[in-house]
């Protein structure tokens, strides 16, 4: 934010002008279906919204409106997290259906019977949702609910046996193949 005026009838916020649009702009301006062609760049791009959010979330912040359209783009390639109209203090608030469906969580749609949800996850999603879109150019899906054909969620079903067969192994790892920082302080590399 540049600037606050505060008068008696009202309040301006005065942001960045952010000359390169927004993330759906430059999602929709690459071909059709492809999401953005340069996938690091899409891949940098997106880290720096994961900051945004985990910076929001570690102010307590809790944006619940995830989506391209509220993410900016200045001049340098900065990325800019806007319109926190639907934001939060609350980490686990009672407001269903708060958000953009394609970029809302499962639980966010109120169908799970509890009478919460946790905001931080949901944003989570949202950004999930987000770079799926940066990389192939669409959602994908319009909801996140069983009732939309494009939505699956996975059943897997895991055995004791096999856990218990996978920590065995972990623990069985020959200690020379494992690196110890201390060794290599001793061999004198760094």
């Amino acid at each position: 934010m540049v600037r606050v005026i505060d008068e008696a009838e009202y309040m301006l916020l005065v942001f960045e002008f952010c000359d390169r649009g927004d993330l759906f702009e430059l999602i929709k301006r690459e071909e059709a279906g492809t999401g953005i062609y340069d996938k690091t760049f899409a891949a940098e791009l997106f880290l720096q919204l994961v900051d945004a959010v985990a910076h929001c979330h570690s102010k307590g912040v809790y944006h619940r409106d995830l989506k391209p359209e509220n993410v900016l783009i200045t001049n340098d390639w900065t990325v800019k997290l806007g319109d926190f109209g639907l934001a939060t203090f609350n980490n686990q608030p009672a407001e269903f259906e708060c958000g953009s469906p394609p970029y809302m969580a499962p639980e966010v749609f109120g169908t799970s019977g509890k009478p919460t949800y946790a905001a931080a996850p949901a944003d989570v999603w949202a950004l999930g949702v987000i770079f799926f879109n940066m990389l192939y150019g669409v959602n994908p899906w319009e909801k996140a609910i069983s009732q939309d054909k494009h939505f699956r969620v996975p059943t897997v079903t895991i055995q004791f046996n096999e856990i218990m067969t996978a920590k065995k192994k972990k623990k069985n790892c020959h200690r020379r193949s494992r690196i110890h920082l201390g060794d290599r302080s001793a061999n004198g590399s760094s």
